[in-house]
């Protein structure tokens, strides 16, 4: 049979007509796949260990998934299982052979995991760690539904999820709250250079690409540019309690805290570190252990999944930060540990940067991994195929109004109260992506506080509207004095004028302090209560006058 098969890929729709022979092998398939390009796809064999490996896995997860009868309570999502990787192995046998039984089951998957982050795990999965468990696999059930053409506006099939849309799931999923993590939104977790922040890259990367948000993937692509060293302009990253700074390597050209994957600069020892995840290992630079050694293929798998899908755009990352995907694996395969640690999750890898980079890393068979897996049928021989177009501009992120440096006058914050300090945007065509406030924990010896970022309107002078309103982070008694981004939940534009931007606090103890500058009557403090548990008020209503300006910015794109 025919059918006429269009997709969108940022913007832009390719449509082609698709021979579909049902139980036949041999299919004309097209389109701009989100992990592979569709003509080299249809070359590839279906005989052989690796082709036969994933269609086992992909039958056996068919055989195994127990869909028939969803319930609110079914786990998938949150669990460690790599259901996401089979299900990638059932897309890639649909869209090597058109059989659409795996079409089929597909989209059965895709429509029984909305919702399920939400779903008790049954497979030990902690709380705290259910956002970690969904970042690791989404990106799977996002390249599956590209690669079987599903329509993105179907909706859930778990009990009280039908009517939530796919597609909408997807774009809210990013800044959900999910589990019970200090990092609780997969855009929160992007600030942070460690594996869990990688495999937040992966995933928000995914979801900006398949729902087309150039907004999002302009913050997405910069953090991932930082983390390989190729740009050092951007939100600071947020140091892990494991981090150790023997392991980092920063030139003295750069004023950064460390570079999370170590410069080319720094010698054949330190060369490709990935410093968040080497900092695992129980000793000092240069004793690696185990732990040292899996957890930096955590990061590294991670992010080779957000390289895959970036350089099908267009964009040049195989050779960001000097190559630092390939100086990556380089340290790994000196410490002779190019295959893994013994982890099947790892067997995979070597895999990506052996076709990418034409070298003779070592390899073993390739076995399904946390969101991928099947590379030794998918990146074999060498790069043939024609480079795809490039990539759309990607907005600069930068500082459009506020005050970046901090203060020395530190002022503890009342719960369920709102203060803001007037600024002005002067560029056109400005979207603010996130607020960033300097921010310590002093306030109180125990317990935490949550806090929100908040935009008003000028209104004479004084507050006005509600503009826009961040996701909440918590901050926790004694926590060190830092600047902390609060990310808006999507792009809000900025017209040129005056804004008074702030924080609205909740809790019951004020844990929380900001910083902050003497001005006079530079700040405003609202006179009654805002309760913190439904959002800040549309209207900032009456405020009094203070004499501090709060070291508090706003940043986003311009022009």
């Amino acid at each position: 049979m025919l059918r006429f098969v269009c997709r969108r890929v940022l913007g832009a729709t390719a449509c082609a007509v698709l021979t579909i022979l049902v139980g036949s092998v041999s299919v004309a398939h097209a389109g701009n796949y989100m992990l592979i390009d569709s003509a080299r796809l249809a070359s590839l064999p279906t005989t052989g260990a690796p082709y036969t490996y994933m269609k086992k896995t992909a039958d056996d997860a068919m055989a195994s998934a127990g869909l028939s009868s969803p319930t609110a309570s079914s786990p998938w999502l949150p669990n460690y299982g790599g259901m996401g990787a089979k299900t990638l192995a059932a897309a890639l046998v649909y869209a090597r052979t058109g059989d659409v039984r795996y079409r089929d089951f597909v989209i059965r998957m895709n429509r029984f995991l909305i919702g399920s982050e939400d779903s008790t795990s049954t497979n030990g999965t902690a709380v705290a760690d259910r956002i970690l468990a969904t970042m690791r696999q989404i990106s799977a059930y996002v390249m599956a539904a590209d690669l079987v053409g599903m329509d993105p506006n179907v909706t859930g099939s778990r009990s009280g999820y039908t009517s939530t849309v796919w597609k909408t799931w997807l774009g809210a999923l990013r800044t959900k709250t999910i589990g019970s993590s200090s990092k609780p939104t997969i855009v929160a977790v992007n600030d942070h250079a460690t594996n869990w922040g990688a495999w937040a890259s992966a995933a928000r990367i995914s979801i900006d690409l398949y729902i087309n948000d150039p907004d999002d993937l302009a913050l997405a692509v910069g953090r991932l540019k930082e983390y390989l060293g190729e740009s050092f302009v951007g939100t600071p990253w947020i140091q892990s309690s494991s981090f150790d700074s023997s392991w980092a390597c920063v030139p003295s050209t750069l004023s950064v805290s460390f570079v999370p994957v170590n410069p080319s600069s720094c010698g054949p020892e330190k060369d490709g570190v990935i410093v968040e995840d080497a900092s695992r290992s129980a000793s000092a630079f240069p004793t690696w252990d185990n732990l040292g050694i899996d957890y930096s293929f955590h990061a590294y798998s991670a992010q080779l999944v957000a390289a895959l899908m970036l350089s099908r755009q267009g964009y040049d990352v195989w050779n960001w930060g000097n190559q630092a995907m390939r100086r990556i694996m380089d340290r790994l395969d000196r410490l002779g540990k190019a295959t893994g640690n013994g982890s099947a999750s790892a067997t995979h890898v070597s895999w990506i940067p052996r076709y990418f980079y034409s070298k003779t890393y070592p390899t073993v068979p390739a076995q399904a991994g946390n969101t991928l897996g099947f590379t030794d049928w998918l990146f074999t021989g060498s790069v043939t195929s024609p480079p795809p177009p490039p990539p759309p501009p990607v907005p600069t992120i930068g500082l459009l109004m506020g005050d970046a440096t901090a203060g020395t006058v530190w002022t503890a914050l009342t719960t369920d109260r709102k203060r803001a300090s007037r600024f002005s945007v002067t560029a056109p065509s400005a979207k603010a992506t996130a607020v960033q406030v300097h921010i310590d924990g002093k306030g109180a010896s125990t317990g935490s506080q949550p806090v929100r970022a908040v935009i008003y309107s000028d209104s004479s002078g004084a507050p006005g509207t509600l503009v826009a309103s961040s996701n909440t982070v918590t901050v926790s008694a004694g926590q060190a004095a830092g600047l902390v981004t609060l990310s808006l939940p999507s792009s809000v534009a900025l017209a040129t004028g005056s804004y008074w931007v702030g924080l609205h606090s909740g809790g019951t103890t004020a844990v929380a302090r900001y910083a902050a500058t003497s001005v006079t009557n530079a700040l405003r403090y609202g006179k009654t209560v805002d309760a913190y548990a439904d959002g800040a008020s549309g209207s900032f209503g009456a405020s009094s006058l203070d004499n501090k300006q709060m070291s508090i910015s706003v940043i986003g794109t311009q022009g």
